[in-house]
């Protein structure tokens, strides 16, 4: 009994695969898109048409919103970090034409989305390379809180804005952390 398959994805027939942004516009037929960021982030902007399944819901509710094992999905989260646990959740589950949106949401907004509001990930390995540096020392992860993020980092993409003919008020611009012009 064989237990342990050497082959590539490509080999058994399904692979995770990486899609640009310009890309995934121009993608006919349309695929379903699904945004794995947690729900704040997610209600605070997210690509149109994206339905929403947290990372640690996916496996039990994809099925309900896509019965179709072939139809195209494409996955995303805020800078591409996660999306590859969450894809290859999706080949255990039997479906076949997974996509990773390349560079996440970040990337989506650089490529001509409006508005990114997501968690700051360097904050996060931050906090994380500190809970090491405990665990490291002698403390017992379990006995450690478990942290939100506290962080979160606002894009604004003005080039798009003034192509969509939008005024963004000075008061947002000066919220936000990075403002592409």
């Amino acid at each position: 009994m064989n237990l342990l398959s050497l082959r590539s994805r490509s080999e058994r027939g399904s692979e995770i695969r990486e899609i640009a942004p310009q890309r995934l516009v121009r993608m006919k037929p349309h695929p379903l898109i699904i945004d794995i960021r947690e729900e704040r982030e997610y209600l605070l902007g997210h690509i149109e048409g994206a339905v929403h399944i947290s990372r640690n819901l996916l496996e039990g509710k994809v099925l309900q919103i896509a019965p179709e094992l072939t139809i195209p999905i494409v996955i995303y989260c805020a800078a591409g970090t996660t999306c590859t646990s969450a894809a290859e959740a999706l080949l255990r589950l039997g479906y076949h034409n997974i996509f990773s949106l390349q560079g996440g949401l970040q990337n989506w907004l650089e490529a001509g989305g409006l508005v990114a509001y997501a968690t700051d990930y360097d904050h996060m390995f931050r906090g994380a390379a500190i809970y090491l540096d405990k665990i490291l020392r002698g403390s017992k992860a379990a006995d450690l809180p478990v942290q939100q993020p506290t962080k979160f980092e606002l894009v604004i993409n003005l080039k798009t804005a003034k192509a969509l003919r939008l005024d963004v008020p000075d008061r947002l611009l000066a919220l936000a952390d990075e403002v592409i012009e």
